[in-house]
């Protein structure tokens, strides 16, 4: 289960870039409109799903006295309408948790709506709705780290924007943990490397050069030892499968753009030709070309 939601978060990951591009272009007022929206959307398809969930218990109860196969019977037709519901309530909420993100990293610093944005994103946040120490907190972050992510590839988002998503993507202790054996030699299953390489580039748009090379030596040092597993988990992407050495060559380029923040040109060119050098499909390219370009523009080059 743990390596289906790592996949699954790193879909979630890059997947989420192109929605952010395409909504660029699109007016705060408008986005505003369309967050309302999917806002309904969501509290709707969250209330029907609780509904079925209570009648499922009552039913539950109801069956206690029939026989096996019965209940069995009874407990099947009812699960044919509980997983629409439970799919439908899931989906609108990922739809409502990246229009959200995104009307934040937008919204004017006077708009008097900020404050409230700000606190209902907040809310989002695992440590207020969902139980610590649980998978379900962190497939909570690591979803909240996935429509974080988009924002932090254009170079527009406000100091303060970013100061904030600092403070909800601060990694688990599951996934320091999993870099203290790393450190120590001793291979780990991944945990949440969305969420620190979201982690890591807010500390850099927030200004926080360190901290943001600090945390991506991390993921490159992990990315680069998987990597060198041909036969090493892949994990997938709209149906096409993405190897960690993928994963690798996308943490040289943060790299790259954090030492060319940091004014350490060398350093920079030096991550950027290699990861330049490492092969790639076109589509994942393109998404990382934002990336590249803020890299190139840096170095004057």
């Amino acid at each position: 289960m743990r390596n289906l939601h790592f996949i699954l978060s790193l879909a979630l990951f890059f997947i989420s870039t192109l929605c952010v591009q395409a909504e660029n272009s699109i007016s705060p007022s408008v986005l505003s409109n369309n967050l309302e929206q999917l806002r309904k959307e969501y509290h709707s398809a969250r209330d029907t799903l609780a509904e079925i969930n209570s009648s499922m218990k009552q039913a539950a109860k109801r069956d206690s006295k029939l026989s096996s196969e019965q209940k069995l019977a009874n407990s099947q037709k009812r699960s044919r309408r509980w997983l629409p519901a439970f799919l439908k309530r899931n989906s609108s909420y990922e739809k409502y948790l990246f229009s959200l993100v995104n009307v934040f990293a937008v919204m004017p610093a006077g708009n008097p709506e900020l404050e409230d944005i700000q606190g209902e994103l907040l809310q989002q946040h695992p440590k207020n709705c969902k139980n610590t120490l649980t998978e379900s907190y962190a497939n909570q972050l690591s979803l909240l780290a996935s429509a974080i992510y988009p924002q932090l590839i254009k170079e527009s988002l406000g100091k303060d924007r970013a100061e904030f998503f600092v403070q909800i993507t601060k990694p688990t202790g599951s996934i320091k943990f999993e870099d203290t054996l790393n450190l120590l030699g001793i291979q780990s299953e991944p945990q949440g490397w969305s969420i620190q390489a979201t982690y890591s580039l807010s500390q850099l748009r927030a200004g926080n050069i360190s901290a943001a090379r600090k945390e991506n030596e991390k993921l490159i040092r992990k990315s680069k030892k998987l990597s060198k597993n041909a036969t090493g988990m892949n994990y997938r992407k709209e149906g096409d499968v993405r190897s960690y050495k993928s994963l690798h060559r996308e943490f040289l380029l943060h790299r790259a753009l954090i030492e060319a923040a940091a004014s350490k040109k060398a350093d920079a060119k030096e991550n950027l030709a290699k990861a330049q050098a490492m092969d790639e499909n076109e589509e994942i390219k393109n998404e990382q070309q934002p990336i590249v370009q803020e890299i190139k523009t840096l170095l004057g080059v």
